[in-house]
């Protein structure tokens, strides 16, 4: 069966059940999601933990399993919100602060990424063109990622 024959299989059986029923509908979304994430296929999991989400908002495990999917798709913005919301279900959980700050981590990477394309030769900006780079350094660094001159 190819994936859109099992999207729509799983959405008639989502529209044709009953309360009793939506439980074991979402619980088959959260492992198809998973599976497709496991296989990469990072835009089917996406989307599938976004119905996940949508059919139950107030299960705060689809809101850090979408938040982890977008950072890989590189989504840094939809992710953080992921993260926050997840967070709202329980603030004690160390991993999602983490993956929230690598998210924030990314971020300011990519804002000073963007920001140093209007950095032009003129001496005055001579100065802000060493903190950019000394600034990135230390972002790159934080992300173990090799920074080369």
């Amino acid at each position: 069966m190819n994936r859109l024959s099992l999207l729509w299989v799983l959405m008639c059986v989502g529209c044709a059940s009953t309360s009793q029923q939506e439980e074991p509908f979402v619980q088959q979304l959260q492992k198809t999601a998973a599976a497709a994430y496991h296989i990469g296929d990072l835009h089917q999991a996406e989307g599938l933990w976004q119905q996940a989400v949508a059919a139950n908002p107030g299960a705060y495990s689809n809101w850090c399993s979408l938040g982890q999917v977008r950072f890989r798709l590189h989504q840094y913005d939809a992710s953080a919100v992921g993260y926050q919301r997840c967070l709202e279900g329980d603030s004690a959980q160390p991993l999602v602060w983490h993956n929230l700050a690598a998210v924030r981590l990314r971020q300011a990477t990519e804002a000073l990424l963007e920001g140093s394309i209007h950095l032009d030769d003129r001496p005055e900006n001579e100065h802000i063109k060493r903190q950019y780079q000394a600034l990135l350094n230390q972002l790159l660094k934080l992300q173990r990622a090799t920074v080369k001159p």
